[in-house]
């Protein structure tokens, strides 16, 4: 554990996200975005007493999706972040998998698999009716990805007592809000807006839930 690196780290990553979110919101452009997840990871690392590798790895391949979306309107550049935002995705259930214990969870947990269903049933329509064929099951199989990191990160909230695990669900919940406002305004020409502030509230979440772990 670094406190001064984390600390400048963490600055850094809170004033480059404030600017980020005024540059993208206002202006259309992204000259920060490639540094915000980099120095999420170092103040991670730098305040974790144990660093999950596979928790860095997300944080790390959400700042290549970052910067491979920059260029969206390229197919590959698009399809590239995709990926890479997939990736990180299966690098946080692969974690969420390990901390959970598959006993019997509480009858508390089905009226929210309840919403989750509801929400992919309402949503994934609307969004792929304005999808192209050949894009249709890598965006399939992104919102697959995305709502089983978030189901995952619900369900360890049945198997452990800490603060640090709704922090995390809460940042998953913040990453299905900024992917569906990202996907309808890529797809369906919608509005970007809050597109940033949910993503850098969902990273951020996620890593500093881990640290109270």
């Amino acid at each position: 554990m670094n406190r001064a690196l984390a600390m400048l780290a963490g600055s850094f990553f809170l004033l480059a996200g404030i600017y980020d979110c005024y540059d993208s919101e206002r202006k259309g452009k992204r000259r920060l975005k490639p540094f915000l997840m980099p120095l999420l990871t170092v103040f991670y690392v730098s305040s974790a007493d144990e660093i999950s590798l596979l928790v860095t790895a997300g944080l790390l391949l959400g700042g290549l999706g970052d910067t491979l979306l920059i260029h969206k309107q390229n197919k590959k550049a698009l399809l590239g972040g995709t990926a890479a935002f997939l990736a990180g995705h299966l690098c946080y259930v692969l974690r969420f998998l390990h901390d959970c214990r598959w006993g019997i969870f509480p009858e508390w947990i089905i009226p929210v698999l309840i919403g989750y269903a509801g929400y992919a049933a309402i949503f994934a329509p609307r969004l792929l009716k304005h999808v192209n064929k050949r894009l249709k099951l890598p965006v399939i199989a992104y919102m697959i990805g995305l709502l089983a990191m978030s189901i995952l990160a619900f369900l360890r909230l049945s198997t452990g007592e800490d603060p640090g695990r709704v922090l995390v669900w809460l940042g998953s919940l913040c990453f299905v809000v900024s992917d569906t406002i990202l996907s309808f305004s890529i797809f369906a020409k919608g509005s970007h807006r809050g597109v940033m502030e949910t993503y850098l509230a969902a990273q951020a979440l996620i890593a500093i839930g881990f640290l109270h772990a």
